[in-house]
């Protein structure tokens, strides 16, 4: 899992793409060890979007769920998840042709 910035980062205005992309800034990119083709998770949260590296969201996902360790319901949850992932993945993949 990519180390935490223990410090806030200055505010940098980027501008939101025709087709809703964005490019995230490369000392941002560079400091959070982010590379092309790197899977990120989008949340909104209080009215603000918070990008986030999927392996961070999926600690915090077992940290939250941790008490149910054993129950059957946790196993699944993850099963679900790398069902989920192999789908984004496999749509992500460039058509041959």
């Amino acid at each position: 899992m990519a180390r935490r910035s223990a410090r806030r980062s200055s505010p940098v205005s980027i501008t939101l793409g025709a087709q809703g992309r964005i490019v995230i800034p490369a000392p941002m990119r560079r400091e959070l060890r982010l590379k092309g083709g790197d899977s990120l998770s989008v949340t909104v949260e209080e009215g603000r979007l918070v990008l986030s590296r999927d392996d961070e969201l999926n600690e915090r996902i077992w940290a939250e769920f941790a008490h149910l360790r054993g129950t059957g319901v946790l196993e699944e949850l993850r099963q679900e998840r790398r069902r989920q992932a192999l789908r984004e993945a496999q749509r992500a993949r460039p058509k041959k042709g």
